[in-house]
């Protein structure tokens, strides 16, 4: 990428209605519309070299793709190679379920796993970042003041473990999105 590129990309999960429709049918209006990247949120039912041939007929890169934490538990490799073979650039934990987040010991174990994966993720050639939402800004119910997300940034490893700011997200856990990009400078990949 060269510097002074500003590159945007679709996230699926917003077009999901259409999508769920006609997967392929929904990337094709996306880059006529003028898209030139998309981040993934499941491959529509497509197979893997369908999916590339496609990405590569309508010249869309692919900045990444929102992996659900059942695969990461269950087909993390499979699911690296899948992404990896389609160009994708970052591997992204996009939603946690409350059994895993809703107590210091939870939040911790979490972040333990976010290096495990991030480590594979790497080892597989792709960045990997964790999406968050408005919870991770709520207070654990036994955290002393602490939020998940303060132990995911503490308790992670930097060089593993980027963060994908959702603005929208952030301002309603009532975070400035602009002072947590400055404060995760360097760790925020994605945004």
């Amino acid at each position: 990428m060269s510097h002074g590129e500003n590159p945007i990309a679709i996230q699926l999960y917003t077009v999901r209605g259409p999508a769920a429709q006609d997967f392929p049918g929904t990337l094709r209006k996306l880059a006529a519309g003028g898209a030139k990247a998309v981040e993934f949120a499941g491959y529509g039912g497509m197979e893997i070299p369908d999916l590339q041939a496609l990405l590569k007929e309508l010249g869309l890169r692919v900045a990444g793709s929102h992996i659900q934490i059942g695969m990461w538990q269950n087909t993390m490799q499979q699911s690296l190679r899948d992404l990896k073979a389609l160009g994708g650039e970052y591997a992204v934990v996009p939603w946690v379920p409350e059994e895993r987040r809703n107590s210091l010991a939870a939040a911790r174990t979490l972040a333990a796993s976010l290096d495990v994966w991030g480590c594979a993720a790497q080892n597989a050639g792709l960045g990997f970042a964790y999406h968050h939402h408005a919870f991770e800004f709520d207070p654990l119910p036994d955290g002393n003041g602490e939020t998940l997300f303060d132990i995911l940034v503490q308790e992670t490893d930097p060089g593993l473990v980027g963060f994908e700011i959702d603005v929208y997200w952030a301002a309603r856990g009532g975070v400035d999105p602009a002072h947590l990009l400055r404060e995760l400078a360097g760790r925020a990949p994605l945004m």
